[in-house]
């Protein structure tokens, strides 16, 4: 059996309590990011390794597991090999929005699985057949101002989703 690489971020609720683990495609023990290459073979590489090489159990303890998806996997309809009991679909900031992406994110969403948009700065009149379809915008704090996140608040609090802060880095942004 060859090595198996994935690395686990823990998203917490406001109370810190764990709820799910961001699961992340790395191709070294030592890698810290994912590198730059085709999202499709990240995506396809983290399902396989939780679902067959380590095992979603061993690597979420029971907690949801939430996956990246680029275009191509959510077209692919790759969710199709997801229990969306146990996953959370996070689309990457880098999908367009289109007639295919969303009818794709309507489709995730009838078989039940919570979509996630993840680092989400696009035009909300671009993007906002998708943000109806989420249930979960992320928002990045890292080197951001109390003003930006406020502003970033402020813009998506018309839509009935949950905001998630990630790159909380410190105790001053977790109180922000």
């Amino acid at each position: 059996m060859s090595d198996v690489f994935v690395a686990r971020q823990p998203i917490f609720d406001r109370e810190r309590r764990l709820v799910g683990y961001e699961l992340l495609h790395r191709s070294t023990p030592t890698a810290v990011a994912a590198g730059h290459g085709d999202s499709s073979l990240m995506t396809g590489s983290v399902m396989v390794n939780s679902l067959l090489g380590i095992g979603l159990r061993q690597l979420t303890g029971g907690v949801r597991a939430w996956v990246n998806f680029g275009r191509e996997s959510l077209l692919r309809h790759d969710f199709d090999l997801l229990d969306s009991r146990d996953y959370v679909i996070e689309l990457l900031e880098s999908v367009e929005c289109d007639d295919e992406t969303v009818e794709a994110c309507r489709e995730l969403r009838t078989r039940g699985f919570t979509l996630a948009l993840d680092d989400f700065v696009a035009d909300l009149q671009q993007y906002g057949p998708i943000v109806t379809q989420a249930q979960v915008i992320k928002i990045s704090v890292l080197g951001e101002t109390e003003a930006q996140v406020r502003a970033s608040v402020t813009r998506l609090a018309g839509f009935p989703v949950k905001l998630l802060a990630e790159k909380v880095e410190d105790k001053a942004m977790y109180e922000l």
